[in-house]
């Protein structure tokens, strides 16, 4: 049992990963409607506030996801190379949420400076 809860823990880990992804790029995608654009202009820092928030609420979720596994993992020792492959997983998956937060903030902050002028339609 606590090996299938385990395994249970990781699909959440990586659901709550592809969910993130997901998420910013519909934003992204999102941000090509100078009406959409416009709208984000109005609240700015708070969009970005919600970008960083969240970013740090699903790490923590993938965080809480990897603690549980391997507490329920306790055949593994830290030397075994599953519990060596599952912290480097955990790793990565933190880096994904991370990189993607900071492009889409990037690519807001990039948007602003260029006043939004970007893909106007003709």
């Amino acid at each position: 049992m606590p090996s299938e809860l385990a395994d249970k823990y990781w699909e959440v880990g990586n659901a709550i990963v592809a969910f993130s992804v997901l998420q910013m790029l519909a934003f992204l995608y999102s941000l090509a409607k100078q009406d959409f654009r416009e709208q984000i202009a109005k609240v700015f820092w708070w969009v970005v506030g919600a970008i960083l928030a969240s970013a740090i609420a699903y790490m923590a979720g993938v965080e809480v996801c990897y603690r549980a596994e391997m507490t329920l993992r306790t055949e593994l020792t830290s030397t075994d190379s599953a519990a060596i492959v599952l912290g480097l997983t955990r790793w990565a998956r933190l880096a994904i949420i991370g990189i993607y937060s900071l492009f889409g903030i990037g690519v807001l902050l990039f948007g602003k400076r260029h006043a939004w002028r970007l893909a106007k339609p003709r």
